[in-house]
Order: C-alpha cells, then sequence, then structure tokens
C-alpha cells in the first residue's frame, strides 16, 4: 500500500495494578514511550506519542505528542486514535501500547508488511490467551468513519470495533512480543529478562 503511515504511542494511563504509569517504566534504558518512539522511528514517517494534557506537560520537548481532543477525552485508547485521526485525517497509523516490553522491529515490520487494500486494520492475535491484541497493530485511514460512528454510539471498546471493520489477524513470529506487564513482580522480572537478552 502507499498510504502513508505514522506511528503513534499509546502513553495509557495509570494502571491500578502497576501503581504507575507504564509510559514511564524503564525497560530499556529510557522511559517505555521514548523507547516504543524510537523504534517507530525506523518505520514511520512522523512519531507522536499519544497523551492527556497532563501528560504533555512532561514529555521531552525532542518528541512530538497527540494530545486527547475534548471531544475523545477519557474514552482510552479510541480516544486516542480518534485524536490522531483529527490531527492528520489523510494518514494511517502504526501504534503501539506501552504495556508491551518485548515489542520489537521485527514484529512491527510483519504488521506493516500484511498491509492491503482488503483490510482496514491489522493486528495481532495472542494464540496463547485466545485473544486480540487491539494495542499492536495498524489502523488505516478507512477504518476511522466507522470508529467515530461507534464512538458517538458510546461504544468505545477498540477490540469490539475490529470485529466491525475489515480486520486482518496475524501471530507474531516471536509469542513474547505479546506479553503484557501490569504489576510491579511483572516489571521486575520483564526487566531481568531484557538485561539477560543484552548482556
Amino acid at each position: 500500500m502507499n498510504q502513508e503511515i505514522y506511528g503513534l504511542v499509546l502513553s495509557g494511563g495509570r494502571s491500578t495494578r502497576m501503581s504507575t504509569e507504564k509510559r514511564l517504566l524503564n525497560y530499556h534504558g529510557e522511559p517505555q514511550q521514548y523507547h516504543l518512539a524510537h523504534l517507530l522511528e525506523k518505520l514511520c514517517t512522523k512519531v507522536f506519542i499519544s497523551c492527556t494534557e497532563s501528560q504533555s506537560q512532561d514529555i521531552d520537548e525532542h518528541f512530538k505528542v497527540i494530545v486527547d481532543q475534548k471531544t475523545f477525552a477519557d474514552s482510552g485508547p479510541m480516544g486516542g486514535l480518534l485524536s490522531a485521526h483529527a490531527a492528520f485525517p489523510k494518514v494511517s497509523w502504526l501504534i503501539v501500547g506501552c504495556d508491551y516490553p518485548f515489542i520489537d522491529v521485527a514484529a512491527l515490520e510483519q504488521l506493516i508488511w500484511a498491509r492491503s487494500e482488503k483490510y482496514d486494520a491489522v493486528v495481532y492475535q495472542n494464540s496463547e490467551i485466545a485473544q486480540v491484541e487491539p494495542l499492536i497493530g495498524i489502523y488505516e485511514v478507512t477504518c476511522f468513519p466507522r470508529m467515530r460512528e461507534e464512538f458517538q454510539r458510546g461504544r468505545n471498546s477498540v477490540r469490539h470495533f475490529l470485529n466491525l471493520v475489515r480486520t486482518e489477524y496475524l501471530f507474531p513470529e516471536k509469542m513474547e512480543v505479546l506479553q503484557s506487564i501490569d504489576t510491579p513482580e511483572q516489571f521486575e522480572l520483564a526487566k531481568s529478562v531484557i538485561g539477560l537478552i543484552k548482556n
């Protein structure tokens, strides 16, 4: 596909189980939101961090941000996606949530290679827990009119939305890239594993 693609890091909010914002966790020598932005920069024309107004105050000025529009505030990842589309209505988006410390360039490239005019979205499916991972994927410009309709109807689940459009579901070459980290104990373990991999 020739459709231009931008990158979007979904910074997310404060996790009650993690007791801190996942975007600020450091697995790779820098806050996760910056690490993911650097990965996306290798593949996308432009990269942005999706955040709330308050979060935007502490993001390094070297990174571009898209602040959730008031219309879409407090509506989770769908609000971030719709705010990004409102800012740049002619591009498609490769998105990654801050929950996934093992995501790598190869996994993101696999999504890009699967793009086709036949699909409105390309996302990963986790075969180990039989669940779609809507926060690692590509959302083509063609999917946004329907997404906005769903939002206006009060339905802001991205996972549910994917059932309504032409979605391609992929299995990653390495299933660990889909591992979501949600507690302090999981964070410490993941950090140790990443340290061993790098060494």
